[in-house]
């Protein structure tokens, strides 16, 4: 008898379970935004002494940005619709592109004027604000670190 009452006590609960697992209803595109996923740093990564570390978060609604974060601490930098972070070869700066929102480019395409990214440079000792340059579309540190092409 307590072998059939499992039986039918184990549908019964099966069948109560699925009409609530169904209700749940997904996502509005207002909420897309906080879907996150880490983007790839073809230049980024760690630094070559190993105490930054660069990534991207890419959003749903396509509001990405760059983190740039000391490994050994919680300090962090954010830059938004930043990527392409590259270390200086002695590890005291880090250089990277700034680009724009898509309404903001699609507002410059409209007008006909020129995308032109940004080139952000951030000493890691902390002792600077990040400078920012107008207008550059690649850069790259020299092996020593001691120069930036831009």
């Amino acid at each position: 008898m307590s072998y059939r009452f499992s039986i039918v006590a184990l549908a019964v609960a099966f069948t109560c379970a699925v009409p609530l697992a169904q209700s749940k209803q997904p996502p509005s595109p207002a909420d897309w935004g906080q879907f996150e996923t880490l983007g790839l740093q073809a230049r980024g990564g760690l630094s070559p002494d190993g105490r930054w570390l660069a990534y991207g978060l890419n959003r749903s609604n396509r509001e990405n940005e760059l983190r740039i974060r000391e490994v050994a601490s919680t300090a962090e930098k954010t830059v938004k619709y930043g990527t392409g972070a590259t270390f200086s070869g002695n590890s005291r700066w880090v250089a990277y592109s700034i680009g724009y929102s898509e309404a903001q480019e699609e507002r410059m395409r409209t007008q006909r004027r020129p995308i032109h990214r940004k080139l952000g440079l951030l000493r890691l000792d902390g002792s600077s604000e990040p400078t920012v340059v107008d207008g550059i579309e690649s850069f790259s540190f020299d092996p020593t670190g001691a120069y930036l092409l831009m």
